[in-house]
């Protein structure tokens, strides 16, 4: 499933006031963790460095509105391919366990993120949709590093 497909289907459950359907899995490490070679999905998933969030529906409602702002519109599709070095990752499941969509931060040099596996332009919507998910130490972290790639 590519980028705008499943941010579509995803805007569809939220107009239909599905999200309490869905549950938020994200993992989680810090952006300036060093490692020694860039980290896969799997390498984050199984780091001892990272942490493991799980939101229910019911809290995902209560943040609708951050969600409505992840649609199609904000994908920009990148000019240079290059690759993933995971800090975050989530993904958003159906009740039935089935992705929904996912986004993968980061990609090579440019803070490009990998949205259903699609390399995209970096877009801090992405960042602010988990940011009231997050231990309350790691938002202000991620907020500190959106700034930081803002400035840049």
């Amino acid at each position: 499933m590519n980028a705008t497909k499943g941010l579509s289907e995803f805007s569809k459950l939220i107009e239909q006031g599905k999200l309490g359907d869905t549950s938020l899995t994200i993992y989680y490490m810090s952006p300036y963790t060093f490692t020694l070679y860039p980290y896969s999905v799997n390498d984050l998933i199984s780091s001892l460095q990272g942490d493991k969030i799980v939101v229910s529906g019911s809290s995902l409602v209560e943040h609708i509105d951050l969600f409505s702002m992840l649609t199609s519109e904000v994908v920009t599709p990148v000019e240079h391919k290059s690759y993933i070095d995971a800090r975050i990752y989530y993904a958003f499941e159906n009740s039935k366990g089935r992705k929904i969509f996912d986004v993968v931060m980061w990609g090579g040099d440019d803070n490009s993120m990998f949205v259903n596996g699609t390399e995209v332009k970096g877009n801090n919507v992405f960042c602010q949709a988990i940011i009231p998910f997050l231990p309350e130490d790691a938002a202000r972290e991620l907020e500190k590093y959106m700034n930081r790639s803002r400035r840049e």
